[in-house]
């Protein structure tokens, strides 16, 4: 089973605010900044197919119980596009759009992001990367987002969006184990 660790730090440079997701899980665990998922016997390149196949990515990004992926439109490569899409309950919707900066694989995915949740925009972008470093049976995905001001930041943390985020990165192990054990049974 994987563990999450996530915390808050916040930059005074430009205002620039760095952040986790989950602000409940910061008071826990006191972290000083990103989210970091340990995802347990899993090979580097099962969770990087994971992570940049859309056909995948459409089965794991999914929310909270009542979420689906609707629209996951992704070009993944240095100035590719995408837009994701998600229609929860009571009809409300959440989509993300944003552009690839950096994309080194199995290693590194650098993206910006505009996350729009009913007719509300974030304001401003946030710059995620996503890091997967290798460590044999074990890969270390590492998470940070950054925030155009503690405004953006606080907003999207009180939205809830960190019960989204657990139940997706559950469900991704859930796929990883099934892809592991596909791959083991040929």
């Amino acid at each position: 089973m994987s563990y999450v660790k996530c915390g808050i730090a916040s930059r005074n440079k430009a205002g620039l605010v760095k952040s986790s997701v989950a602000k409940s899980l910061t008071a826990l665990h006191g972290l000083p900044e990103g989210l970091k998922y340990h995802l347990r016997s899993w090979w580097i390149v099962l969770v990087w197919e994971a992570m940049s196949k859309p056909e995948f990515i459409k089965r794991w990004l999914v929310g909270p119980p009542g979420w689906t992926m609707e629209v996951c439109d992704d070009d993944l490569r240095v100035g590719g596009e995408f837009h994701w899409s998600w229609p929860g309950p009571e009809n409300v919707e959440m989509s993300m759009r944003g552009v690839y900066r950096e994309v080194v694989p199995p290693e590194k995915i650098v993206r910006t992001g505009t996350l729009e949740f009913g007719c509300n925009a974030q304001p401003g972008k946030q710059l995620a990367s996503v890091v997967l470093a290798d460590r044999g049976a074990t890969t270390m995905l590492t998470l940070t987002v950054s925030y155009p001001s503690k405004e953006a930041r606080d907003g999207e943390l009180a939205s809830g969006m960190e019960h989204g985020v657990s139940a997706g990165y559950d469900r991704l192990e859930e796929i990883l184990a099934e892809s592991k054990a596909e791959a083991v049974g040929r």
